[in-house]
């Protein structure tokens, strides 16, 4: 892992390498192991036999990575948490974008990579098509919500990013209906193609440490109700703290990933006003592979997504826990927004994400069930290991890469 402050530096890193040359680049405009997707992606690139690079951002808060250590990895500066951390001056903002920019011209020059792998609108500016030296992939974790308005250099980025969008080899999107909104909204010809946010396969259900680490802190719960991932507010979390008055007596509200002071209070607020504020564990973040095997021992998730905007409306494919949950077999409660019930059918709950009554009965219900929630869990369990795990949702892309590449000459 190279973190660089110059862009002389970038140059000097990777021209010095004896190998620079790569089968493929990817650039992600934050840290690759809060997008497990994207991680995933890689990882699975590199286990295909390919030179796999990353240009990503540091983020000092987590213990470890889990992507490849064959994966070469350049951060030009650190990641911006907007939880965490104060607001960062506008000098230092430039200044960061251009150091991301200037990262990314340096390495795509030195290593020559067959294909490049970009996402989001970051990583679509910063690595343009260009016919002939590699081929150009994007993928949007979410919506690219640009529009035109008259001003000159809105319309010019407008322009480009559909540029870009419309001329690259592929396009993809974790959401159906946002690949189709995304069509609409960016005037393409065809919608992105669909891989959705799945983990990768799980044989195995990981044995869980969570009761221990609870009983470490003098906590004995009957039931644990779970929440994995950052903690935002458009993520049901506060909804579910103000239906815990209707769960089980002795029953936690668990939430692992990383939360603002603001959104904690919050979240402390509405379950205080049902006397069970008590009953909130808030454990931070962990990494993926530590965080997936303390939810195996919880009993209920949740993914509570509310629609308050065309992002989370439309974000059946998109939701990390929905499918992290089905893959350790835990059953949940989720929203029945466009496209969810078509995703999970009958392996999952639904609950009217804005109704705390609906919600805590819903929980109660499964949680007083426990052959309901066996039925459900299996369900699951089941989906993930036929077809919701990355293995096979990136399958189709992979070998595409795999092949443009060995048409370069880059593999042996």
């Amino acid at each position: 892992m190279i973190s660089l402050n110059h862009p002389s530096e970038i140059i000097r890193t990777v021209s010095d390498t004896t190998s620079p040359r790569l089968d493929v680049l990817l650039i992600l405009r934050a840290n690759i192991d809060l997008y497990p997707p994207s991680r995933n992606q890689a990882n699975l690139l590199a286990r295909h036999g390919l030179k796999v690079g990353m240009v990503d951002l540091a983020y000092p808060r987590l213990s470890r990575s889990e992507l490849d250590p064959e994966i070469r990895r350049w951060q030009p500066h650190s990641l911006w948490d907007s939880k965490q951390d104060p607001p960062r001056s506008i000098a230092d903002r430039i200044l960061s974008l251009g150091r991301f920019k200037a990262t990314c011209r340096a390495v795509t020059q030195f290593t020559a990579p067959a294909a490049i792998l970009a996402y989001d609108l970051a990583g679509c500016i910063n690595a343009p098509p260009s016919t002939g030296k590699y081929v150009s992939i994007y993928h949007f974790h979410e919506l690219f919500r640009i529009r035109p308005n008259g001003h000159w250099p809105d319309q010019f980025r407008f322009n480009r990013i559909r540029h870009h969008l419309s001329t690259a080899n592929r396009f993809t999107i974790s959401d159906r209906h946002r690949g189709e909104l995304q069509k609409r909204e960016a005037g393409l010809r065809f919608p992105p193609e669909t891989i959705m946010n799945c983990p990768l396969k799980m044989e195995k259900v990981p044995k869980s440490g969570l009761k221990a680490l609870l009983a470490e802190s003098g906590i004995y719960p009957d039931y644990v109700v779970a929440y994995l991932g950052s903690v935002g507010e458009d993520q049901g979390v506060i909804e579910a703290a103000a239906s815990m008055g209707y769960w089980p007596a002795n029953t936690v509200f668990l939430m692992i990933g990383n939360v603002s002071d603001l959104l904690r209070a919050k979240i402390t607020d509405a379950a205080k006003k049902t006397g069970r504020h008590q009953d909130l564990v808030f454990l931070g973040p962990k990494p993926h592979g530590e965080a997936l095997s303390l939810i195996a021992g919880a009993d209920v998730g949740v993914s509570l997504i509310q629609g308050n905007n065309a992002n989370w409306t439309y974000s059946a494919g998109a939701i990390n826990k929905r499918f992290e949950y089905a893959a350790v077999g835990l059953p949940q409660i989720t929203s029945s927004l466009p496209g969810v019930k078509a995703v999970f059918g009958d392996a999952a709950i639904y609950a009217r994400e804005e109704d705390k009554r609906d919600i805590g009965h819903q929980i109660r219900g499964l949680l007083l069930n426990p052959e309901v929630r066996r039925d459900v869990g299996v369900k699951a369990r089941k989906l993930h290991l036929e077809r919701y795990h990355y293995e096979s949702q990136f399958r189709g892309l992979c070998q595409w890469i795999a092949q443009k590449c060995r048409q370069r000459g880059l593999r042996t």
